[in-house]
């Protein structure tokens, strides 16, 4: 048994196996087919790629079959949950999708919560309470944001959340974030915003994201 960057447990030499890997190895890689995509209205572009949204107007059997770019991602970061599988709530749970032809490369998960933590960076790329107290009220925040292997550069990952900010009728520094972050969205969260930004999670999750320093940082 082995598991690959992918996040696949497989065997190799097995051909059930193999074949189940060179499938989910290519949707990690460059993104899962989603035929579903097509029916969706675009909301922005990146370059030749087109952002679209599946929200409560989206029919529940192609917000289902949507979902499965969120598993896709939940199997390359198991730690992690998938966060989506097309129900809507009072959250009101969005995924934001960036296009090309039939397959999806990157994708946002955004939903309302509360409460907040104001949180600031320090000089070692480790984090600090911004203020003491919890902020209360509802407020969309960014559960995950992944991109294809293949297409994974700051460049997809910014404009994508520039639109879902525009979209959602916020700007970036009122979002709220997830906690606690992988080591890649603390990178981008980072050169994002440099100053302060809006956590939200339980005690565990906060503590978590307080303790380790941003790697490769110096003062």
């Amino acid at each position: 048994m082995t598991r690959c960057e992918c996040g696949l447990r497989f065997v190799p030499g097995i051909p059930e196996d193999d074949s189940a890997h060179r499938r989910m190895h290519d949707e990690y890689a460059n993104g899962p087919v989603l035929e579903t995509i097509e029916y969706l209205s675009p909301i922005g572009h990146l370059d030749d790629l087109v952002v679209v949204v599946a929200d409560a107007t989206t029919p529940a059997v192609r917000r289902r079959q949507l979902a499965k770019v969120a598993y896709v991602a939940q199997i390359e970061m198991s730690d992690y949950p998938a966060g989506y599988d097309g129900t809507i709530t009072e959250a009101d749970e969005r995924l934001f999708l960036v296009v090309d032809g039939s397959r999806c490369v990157a994708f946002v998960l955004t939903s309302l919560d509360e409460p907040h933590w104001r949180l600031k960076w320090k000089p070692d790329g480790s984090l600090e309470h911004a203020e003491q107290d919890a902020i209360v009220g509802e407020r969309q925040k960014i559960g995950r944001v992944w991109v294809a292997k293949a297409r994974r550069s700051g460049r997809i990952a910014t404009g994508l959340l520039m639109i879902v900010a525009r979209d959602l009728g916020y700007e970036l520094r009122d979002l709220g974030w997830e906690l606690p972050l992988a080591g890649d969205g603390r990178r981008l969260l980072r050169r994002l915003l440099p100053d302060t930004w809006l956590g939200r999670g339980d005690a565990f999750a906060l503590s978590e994201t307080l303790d380790p320093p941003l790697e490769g940082t110096t003062g």
